[in-house]
């Protein structure tokens, strides 16, 4: 009897270390999100906490040509992820050129535009997580 009510104490005790951990880890909506380098690409920033999707990832790079696309899914506000990709993008020496949404699927993308390169970065939002899919490709001459 006395290890049953030990053992359900240090359980009780784990449960709520547990859940005050897990409460520390989400983002607030009113707080910034974070850089972490990025793995894959060092000159796009992707928020602390998102994880890469491998199975919906195409990446390749021939003569300093990038194309392909990387998909992180995290946790997330729309306000403060079109504010993080607006305001660290540019610090890679990205440049915003425009933004669109679609109002059916609820997805925003940012499109910008680096020497000879573009990117587009595409925010859609899930049942419990956000999908953030960065799109790469070269610009024609007549594009930049």
């Amino acid at each position: 009897m006395r290890i049953s009510r030990f053992a359900l104490c240090l359980t009780l005790a784990a449960a709520v270390l547990c859940g005050c951990q897990q409460s520390q880890n989400r983002t607030r909506s009113d707080q910034p999100l974070m850089p972490v380098q990025n793995p894959v690409i060092s000159d796009i920033p992707v928020p602390i906490g998102f994880r890469l999707d491998l199975k919906h990832t195409f990446y390749n790079s021939t003569s300093g040509l990038r194309t392909g696309y990387v998909t992180y899914a995290g946790r997330g506000k729309t306000p403060a992820l079109l504010d993080f990709y607006k305001d660290n993008m540019p610090m890679s020496g990205w440049v915003l050129v425009r933004e669109s949404t679609n109002p059916s699927s609820g997805s925003f993308t940012l499109h910008f535009q680096k020497e000879n390169e573009g990117t587009d970065v595409k925010l859609t939002p899930g049942v419990f997580s956000f999908d953030v899919v960065v799109s790469f490709y070269p610009l024609s001459p007549s594009r930049k």
